[in-house]
């Protein structure tokens, strides 16, 4: 499914520009611990250190062709709209609200960025980026050694980053 893409008949973005997709768990949000989002203290858990201020950053290099693409179901869906809402994730990037996609399956990420256009994506498991045939510029953010040893036939695709900074330089050279 393309998650909320499907009320849309065109695309949100002008798809002769590039447009940057990032995932939320693990990239913005610091959840390595799945657990904490079925519980009240989902609120708690941190931003990954630099993201906010980096998205901003990337927010005018996109010329605000920015969205985050997230894998995630019913309540867990609600549970990250409201944790960007009450931690002024909006107002601090200047992302869209309504450039906020979900989709159940890791592999639905990819039609949802060949809707959009999306050629640059960060995400922190190389599993995703696997199915990203379209998106040019592929990021792994602080990814699991044992996922890289699973899908290492994918690897040399892909940039490895391991934090925000050194993601917006990396992300500035492919201009």
């Amino acid at each position: 499914m393309l998650g909320i893409i499907k009320r849309k008949e065109v695309p949100v973005f002008d798809t002769t520009k590039p447009v940057l997709g990032i995932d939320i768990g693990n990239v913005i949000t610091g959840d390595t611990d799945k657990s904490v989002l079925f519980t009240d203290a989902y609120l708690d858990v941190p931003e990954i250190p630099g993201a906010f201020r980096t998205i901003a950053k990337l927010y005018h290099i996109f010329s605000e062709q920015v969205c985050l693409v997230s894998k995630c179901r019913g309540v867990v869906q609600v549970k990250t709209r409201h944790w960007l809402l009450h931690h002024n994730f909006f107002k601090i990037t200047g992302v869209d609200p309504n450039h906020v996609f979900f989709c159940e399956e890791r592999k639905g990420k990819s039609p949802i960025c060949k809707f959009l256009g999306v050629t640059h994506f960060v995400d922190g498991r190389l599993e995703v980026l696997e199915y990203l045939e379209n998106v040019r510029h592929q990021f792994l953010f602080c990814p699991n050694e044992k996922e890289i040893i699973r899908h290492y036939k994918h690897f040399h695709n892909v940039v490895r980053v391991e934090n925000w900074n050194d993601l917006y330089n990396l992300i500035q050279m492919t201009f």
